[in-house]
């Protein structure tokens, strides 16, 4: 025995120990928790240079491992090994019950790397060298590491809500310290721990611990455990190969950590397999309630490095590694997080870890991610589909003579094909973050030259040479079928993609989806499709599209706003899809959510201000979409819209933009864009001033003043224009200007389109010209223009006394008369009113056919008729006495008219009334709401543009009948007219009133089936002719009814449901029962739509969240529902939704109360007695009852009917029955 190893038994008084208990301990393998040593020992341990003497016996230890020294040799020499492995443990033990203490923790951590030069000299297998319980507190000594780190408290009232305070057990971490070490002690212990590491791994490098049956897992987990303790740097193992080191422990670890995938340590699948085992709960620690207090910049570099460090094991252990890490990414899709944040994290490392393998493992990797995206359980799809999603795009596909390699070409398809075939997935979180990754994928294509060639492959090149039809189609298949392909580990030969247009097909049907994230995401792909290949763009496709610009969702309306102009942007030629945006995107300017105007006005800005240049610099088809956009924009009647857009433009960056001298460039009447340019110089004129305005006054004078056959709406363009920027033209424009006009005028030369704003221009030229206005002392030009009217009028009546034969002249003079007196009212005499009255009505229209003879009794052409409403209206403006009069007249002449023009005209003219004088509006809404069902197209959809004017600006009040006129207008032909009324109740009528379909659904029944024989019935009677054109009720217009029920339902959020289904029950059920409501006539049909309501779907209360997307627990406790039973007592339901938390679960108790106390009992009564009358109605009411129980699983022995639970219990068992056989049916 050497000289030292003597001195070392002296120094520590081994002497002193028990032989019968050392070697008791020895032989039972050290399991006793609670060695004991005599107090003088313990006393000279502690009062010596114990550490410097047990260091020195590890340093000879080593060296006699290095010269190869076996363990027999040793004991041979007398060294007492015995003793040594008794004072060892008891070191360990002290060490890991006081790890506070530095003295213990310094003692506990020499007696490891003492025991781990022991296990380095071979040959101590015999001698029980390895004792397991040793070896495992030595690896947990080596695993104080944690005690360096400060313990980050969180303030206790961080964050909001439930859960907000936290215990102190959550505040740090169940391993930090009570106490902070002193900064020495903190630089003395990771010292000591670096180098216990390094003797760690000498021990790995010369030993076969493997041989040992637990030594390899206890290493790898503690190895694992030590790297996530110390502070790393994220990219501490992406600078080359793993090498021990001096200073870092975590770099010890992993290295001994790839020490251990050697074959002398046992089967290095089984190891790699370990150590994927513990990577997996790294890469997952940011996740788990435990690491809460820690920081997140920590727990992002343990991500990061173990990433890391799974490529370097796949480069150590090769071949080996292949099981290991694809067990690894299995159980890593099967712990994703619910939450997206941390989802989000755990996909990127992932995919980091996937690309970093070596490429022999890429394809198996990947093929075990689309695997799994076939998974039952729907958060492990949803985490495949965005790992497949992140690698589809990142992959880089290797190209040799422009053609892809084979293999990488292959996996590249079978991710896109994965990826596509999620799209029908059942999840519906799942299909849209599916679409969405495929939308991302296809707009990051030209980036990636394996992504541009499959896209070219799939929607380009098929369909070069041949037209849509002509083209092969490649359906859908079962994806489950390569999945399983690929799991059996058989190779595919090819990879089945469906064509483009069954692609198509699939996502138009999402388009209409329930949810609004599938709505969004499939739209978004269709319209990338389209951007790809303009052969798919045909008209039904871009209206059902384009539809989406006035989806519900706020969401799909800003996406489609900012997708559409892209692909405007891209095909600015292309006709059908310039119309339909500028019918769809443009309109969307008057939208509720000021998040879509913004986008709207940025839309217009990129498609119109962006691409507007002089004529002279007109070189792409881009420069030529905004005077196509305008003039689309003109002739659609739209431009009100663009002048909202004007009326948030900023002056300052319109003038900075050169707009004015851009337009006077386009100016000319043989120029292409000239009547655009008008457009647009019209409404921008609105809203800025144009500080020179002389190049308009000189177009007009050579292009419009006395220019025969000049066109009539370029006149009227350049009128109004003049009309906006007169007021900056000079004085002498200004008198030349005025003289002009007035010739014009009192000559009558004039056309009709633009007497109008000739008029307004010559009385804002002598306003301005005056110092105030004076009506009671007109002017002379106006005085002597009503008079020239008057007379011309009279002389032409006499000239022609059976019918007018220069009408056009006629319609001069009266045009010319009503828009002077609008200024200057008093001058007209009572004569010519009363003739012009006179003239409107015919000779068999009411009381004025009866008048004196003095009236002038021939006929007016319909031209000339809609002329005089126009000026008797203005005329009726000023006079509310002349206004009822000519009320009369106007609705005798709707009764019997047929023509569009003259109904439009009085439907304007009425509802100028109507504003004027708001006391006429309960007079004058019978005869306007009767022209919402008109037989002419442009007559419904104009009485309902203003009906909702009047009702916006608060004109006429939405009472009941004025309701439930505007609900019937859902079920016109015209699908403009049809969108118009949604948008109205959805921005308007709800936004105003939410509970609107609440208050009136009863009386909505009531109303539609013309029963007027219960209280809650509507008040107000409806005119004859209201009831005639109104009416839906009878058999015939049953789906007609059931189509606004489920308008209103679909509108109404779960506590109006809630509300809507009691009263139900107590107004119709209860009142059928109670003999309110008589079955006979319409009793019947009112019955008939309530249990139809109690039946629809949309009646239901509805979770407004996937349950793969409910990150919180469920409300778990029988006191919880107790307490919302008690509760829905004292409180309102939508208090109770907030009281809960919006808990769905919750709340249906609440519903299922109500339906087993009152709901039920009601309708099995009703049942009864329908029984015996009415057998189809107590059909109808069994179906209702029977959704009821199997919709709220509602137990039939939880109610008080026996009859009725019998019943029921017949039903179901006869259902289940029916229902099991075929259910083997479809099995077989």
């Amino acid at each position: 025995m050497d000289t030292d190893s003597i001195s070392v038994f002296d120094f520590l008084r081994l002497d002193l120990l028990p032989e019968d208990v050392v070697n008791a301990q020895w032989r039972e393998g050290y399991f006793n928790e609670d060695p004991e040593i005599s107090a003088e020992l313990e006393l000279h341990l502690d009062a010596g240079n114990t550490s410097d003497i047990l260091l020195s016996l590890s340093r000879e230890f080593f060296l006699k491992a290095q010269n190869l020294t076996p363990w027999p040799d040793i004991i041979q020499e007398g060294f007492n090994f015995k003793k040594i492995l008794y004072l060892i443990y008891y070191l360990l033990c002290r060490g890991v019950s006081r790890i506070e203490e530095e003295q213990s923790r310094t003692y506990g951590l020499v007696a490891s790397r003492v025991y781990f030069s022991f296990l380095a000299v071979p040959g101590g297998g015999s001698f029980l060298i390895y004792q397991s319980n040793l070896y495992h507190k030595a690896l947990r000594m080596l695993q104080c590491g944690y005690l360096m780190k400060m313990p980050e408290v969180q303030s206790p009232l961080k964050g909001r809500g439930r859960g907000s305070r936290q215990s102190s057990d959550d505040v740090q971490s169940p391993l930090s310290p009570c106490h902070p070490l002193p900064r020495h002690e903190i630089d003395s212990l990771r010292r000591l721990l670096v180098d216990t590491a390094l003797d760690l791994i000498k021990v790995l490098l010369v030993s076969e611990l493997g041989r040992e049956g637990d030594a390899i897992p206890l290493t790898v987990e503690a190895l694992s455990n030590i790297a996530t303790l110390e502070i790393m740097r994220p990219d501490m193992l992406s600078r080359g190969a793993i090498e021990p080191s001096s200073t870092s422990l975590a770099m010890n670890a992993f290295y001994g950590l790839l020490t251990c995938c050697s074959e002398k340590h046992g089967e290095v699948q089984e190891t790699v397999r370990l150590i994927m085992r513990f990577s997996l709960e790294a890469l997952v620690m940011g996740f788990k309630k435990e690491a809460k207090a820690l920081p997140s910049s920590q727990i992002n570099a343990v991500r990061d490095v173990f990433t890391d460090f799974v490529h370097h094991v796949c480069l150590t252990a090769g071949d080996a590694a292949y099981n290991g890490v694809f067990i690894l990414l299995q159980h890593l899709c099967m712990c994703a997080p619910d939450r997206a944040e941390f989802r989000t994290k755990l996909v990127e490392s992932t995919v980091i870890l996937i690309l970093k393998l070596p490429k022999s493992f890429l394809y198996k990797a990947c093929s075990i991610i689309i695997v799994m995206s076939c998974h039952d359980k729907a958060s492990v799809r949803l985490f495949s589909v965005e790992v497949t999603g992140r690698i589809l795009s990142t992959f880089k596909v290797q190209f040799s003579n422009d053609k892809p390699e084979e293999l990488d070409y292959k996996l590249h398809k079978l991710l896109f094909a994965a990826m596509l075939a999620r799209i029908q997935d059942m999840s519906a979180l799942v299909r849209s973050r599916a679409m969405s990754r495929l939308v991302s994928y296809l707009k990051e294509s030209s980036g990636n030259e394996g992504s541009k060639y499959l896209v070219s492959e799939l929607f380009v090149q098929p369909y070069l040479d041949k037209s849509l039809q002509e083209s092969s189609r490649k359906k859908f298949k079962n994806f489950n079928e390569i999945a399983k392909t690929l799991q059996s580990q058989v190779t595919l030969t090819d990879v089945y993609i469906p064509c483009a247009q069954s692609i198509m097909q699939e996502l138009t049907e999402f388009c209409d989806d329930h949810k609004v994230m599938v709505r969004k995401a499939a739209l978004q792909f269709l319209l990338r499709i389209l951007y790809l290949n303009v052969k798919f763009m045909d008209v039904r496709l871009l209206t059902e599209i384009s539809a989406h610009c006035r989806d519900e969702a706020v969401l799909v309306r800003k996406m489609m706003v900012q997708e559409f102009t892209d692909l405007l942007l891209m095909y600015p030629s292309h006709q059908q899809l310039l119309r339909q945006w500028t019918l769809d995107i443009v309109p969307s300017i008057f939208d509720s959510e000021i998040t879509v105007v913004e986008k709207v006005l940025e839309s217009f800005e990129r498609a119109i201000l962006d691409n507007m240049v002089k004529e002279s610099q007109m070189h792409h088809l881009r420069h030529q979409l905004p005077w196509i956009i305008m003039n689309q924009i003109s002739h659609l009647q739209l431009r009100k819209a663009f002048l909202k857009a004007c009326s948030m433009w900023k002056e300052e960056n319109l003038r900075s933009r050169l707009i004015i001298p851009i337009l006077k460039s386009h100016i000319g009447m043989g120029k292409p864009y000239n009547e655009s340019a008008w457009v647009t110089l019209m409404c921008l004129a609105e809203f800025m001033s144009i500080k020179d305005p002389g190049f308009i006054l000189e177009f007009y004078h050579d292009e419009i003043y006395g220019v025969p056959n000049v066109s009539t709406y370029i006149s009227q363009l350049v009128m109004e224009v003049m009309w906006l920027t007169w007021r900056q033209l000079p004085a002498s424009d200004k008198s030349s200007l005025a003289y002009e006009l007035n010739t014009d005028l009192l000559l009558f030369k004039v056309p009709v389109p633009l007497i109008s704003r000739a008029v307004d221009i010559r009385y804002g030229l002598h306003v301005s010209s005056k110092e105030g206005i004076d009506v009671s002392n007109p002017p002379d030009w106006a005085t002597d223009l009503i008079k020239k009217c008057e007379e011309s009028i009279f002389e032409t009546l006499i000239l022609n006394p059976d019918q007018v034969q220069d009408e056009e002249a006629m319609k001069r003079f009266v045009i010319t008369l009503g828009n002077v007196c609008l200024y200057y009212p008093r001058i007209v005499g009572s004569r010519t009113t009363s003739q012009l009255l006179h003239m409107l009505s015919s000779p068999q229209e009411g009381k004025w056919a009866c008048q004196v003879n003095e009236f002038w009794r021939g006929s007016c052409g319909v031209e000339l008729k809609a002329g005089l409403v126009v000026t008797l209206g203005k005329i009726g403006l000023q006079n509310e006495s002349f206004a009822k009069k000519l009320i009369d007249i106007l609705s005798d002449i709707l009764s019997l008219t047929k023509e569009s023009a003259l109904k439009n005209n009085i439907i304007i003219c009425l509802t100028d009334l109507c504003i004027r004088h708001t006391s006429l509006g309960d007079e004058l809404l019978p005869d306007m709401c009767v022209c919402l069902k008109d037989t002419l197209q442009p007559v419904r959809q104009n009485t309902l543009k203003l009906l909702i004017q009047l009702v916006q600006e608060d004109y006429i009040k939405m009472r009941d009948n004025l309701t439930f006129h505007f609900l019937s207008m859902l079920n016109d032909d015209d699908y403009t007219i049809v969108t118009m009324t949604r948008v109205f109740f959805v921005d308007t009528v709800l936004r105003k009133k939410g509970n609107c379909f609440t208050t009136s659904f009863i009386a909505s029944i009531l109303h539609f089936n013309g029963y007027e024989f219960h209280h809650r019935s509507t008040k107000v009677s409806l005119t004859k002719r209201e009831k005639e054109v109104f009416d839906i009720s009878g058999v015939v217009n049953r789906e007609k009814r059931r189509n606004i029920y489920r308008f209103m339902l679909s509108h109404s959020s779960d506590e109006d449901r809630f509300t809507i289904s009691g009263h139900l029950i107590i107004e119709i059920c209860k009142g059928v029962l109670d003999g309110k409501i008589k079955l006979d006539g319409n009793g019947e049909d009112v019955l008939k739509d309530c249990l139809y309501v109690m039946d629809c779907d949309e009646i239901h209360i509805t979770d407004n969240k996937d349950a793969e997307d409910d990150d919180d627990a469920p409300a778990d406790e029988e006191d919880a529902c107790e307490l919302v039973l008690n509760f829905a007592h004292k409180k309102l339901f939508s208090e109770a939704m907030t009281f809960f938390n919006g808990n769905i679960g919750v709340i249906l108790q609440l519903v299922k109360k109500r339906l087993i106390e009152t709901d039920i009992p009601i309708l099995a009564k009703l049942k009864r007695k329908l029984a015996v009358t009415h057998l189809g109605l107590a059909a109808d009411v069994t179906r209702v009852l029977k959704t009821m129980v199997k919709d709220y699983k509602i137990d039939p022995a939880d109610l008080k009917d026996p009859l009725l639970v019998q019943e029921l219990n017949k039903k179901t068992s006869s259902s289940n029955s029916s229902g099991g056989s075929s259910s083997d049916e479809d099995s077989n």
